[in-house]
């Protein structure tokens, strides 16, 4: 039983009934996400400290941290950059509602924050909860968990938060008996107390890939950054900088101390890491420029606008390079980088061209559920009218069937089972002709 709520799925359908059933229609939604997390990172310093650098420099950070617009986020149809977008709506909302002393401002605030966190809810479950107990820690570290705690605004919003949320899952327990059970043995049992489908790592797998690729070379930048800005006279500077640090070590611990790991679980620091670097990159330019007495407005300009041009480029250049390769299909090595499963969409499509008469073809499958695979199914099945049916490996074929596989393990076992006749080949993926 899937445990996710469906809020990205009702976006996904609401896209394809704009642009189609494609690829462009089921990741748009995401892209959207990525794209508005960018603007807000933007917005909200621009507004903050009523200066564009800092949102900015955190902006293009982000844009170039490979973590956030490779895959699974901001690159395909998943959940995390829609949960990742939520994240920030209410953790910068509920930052504003703290340092805010406008009664209406903070009225407002306090909307965003509830509102966002159900969303994140109905995104991705108890995922969307995970920055709370660093929202907690920083709101005591304020002194003001005593006066929020007290506050009637406080129990409003969390009275409008347990009805949407448990609205929600009464009505779908109602639906699909069990679905509750399976949501709290799947993300709290499954995700946290244990290895979901054997999906493993050690405490420090989250920032082994943060060092190794995903936010090269930002991740350099993050202690000095800190540092910097707590030794910042500006009180703003430093009150943002404590809290997207405590963010970002609270969640960390969260998902590293998870028995299950996986490579998107990170997804959500990225915003935060990018902000807080923000944060120092542009105290430090600010610095040199008051250093060296540029008083000169435009030439002040101009010389931050050269260092940030100096700084970002070759972080850009690398997802230039990054992206020129992805395209060329020169990057993937499939044995170590990704995983064979998703590479049916791309093989069916170089099939339908190099063999336009192959319509009717079986694909076996592990007994694992693969959504990749069943969307491809269909999509070709609907608009080329192909006769493509996803089978287990087990069954037992006859002569003459056309059988596609894309994994290792299930190849080796048809290959023993059966004598193959090898029609069409790529990479890890092969249409055999069944012989016996």
């Amino acid at each position: 039983m899937e445990s996710k709520p469906p809020l990205l799925i009702w976006l996904m359908v609401a896209s394809m009934k704009i642009f189609g059933v494609n690829e462009f229609a089921v990741r748009f939604p995401s892209a959207i996400s990525g794209i508005a997390t960018t603007f807000i990172l933007l917005k909200f310093c621009n507004s903050y400290f009523q200066n564009i650098k800092i949102g900015l420099v955190s902006a293009l950070v982000l844009i170039t941290c490979i973590g956030f617009v490779g895959e699974h986020v901001g690159r395909t149809g998943d959940y995390d950059a829609l949960l990742v977008l939520w994240i920030v709506i209410y953790s910068l909302s509920y930052f504003s509602y703290l340092h805010s002393d406008i009664p209406k401002k903070r009225s407002l605030y306090l909307v965003l924050t509830t509102i966002a966190l159900v969303l994140a809810v109905l995104t991705k479950s108890i995922a969307g909860l995970m920055f709370l107990p660093g929202l907690l820690i920083y709101t005591a570290w304020r002194r003001k968990l005593r006066k929020i705690l007290l506050a009637r605004e406080t129990y409003l919003a969390a009275t409008f938060f347990i009805l949407v949320v448990s609205s929600y899952y009464i009505l779908r327990n109602y639906s699909n008996p069990g679905y509750i059970k399976a949501v709290l043995q799947i993300e709290v049992t499954g995700r946290y107390l244990s290895s979901l489908e054997n999906h493993k790592g050690e405490f420090i797998f989250y920032l082994n890939a943060l060092f190794n690729s995903k936010f090269i070379p930002w991740i350099y930048f993050l202690p000095a950054c800190f540092i910097l800005t707590q030794m910042s006279a500006k009180a703003k500077l430093k009150e943002l900088s404590l809290f997207v640090s405590l963010q970002i070590i609270c969640y960390l611990l969260i998902i590293s101390s998870a028995q299950t790991k996986l490579p998107w679980y990170d997804a959500p620091l990225y915003p935060m890491m990018s902000l807080l670097i923000g944060l120092g990159v542009a105290e430090f330019l600010q610095s040199i420029a008051n250093y060296y007495s540029i008083s000169n407005k435009n030439l002040k300009i101009a010389f931050l606008a050269l260092m940030i041009i100096a700084l970002f480029s070759l972080p850009y250049l690398d997802m230039l390079y990054l992206k020129i390769y992805r395209h060329q299909g020169m990057i993937y090595d499939w044995s170590k980088k990704n995983d064979p499963q998703l590479m049916y969409g791309s093989y069916f499509k170089q099939l339908q061209q190099e063999q336009p008469t192959l319509k009717k073809f079986y694909v076996a499958n592990n007994d694992e559920y693969n959504a990749h695979l069943l969307f491809y199914t269909k999509k070709y099945n609907h608009f080329n009218n192909n006769e493509i049916n996803v089978l287990p490996a087990k069954h037992s074929f006859r002569q003459g069937d056309i059988v596609v596989s894309c994994d290792p393990e299930v190849k080796q076992y048809l290959e023993h089972k059966y004598k193959l006749n090898l029609l069409h080949t790529n990479g890890f993926c092969q249409t055999n002709s069944i012989e016996l």
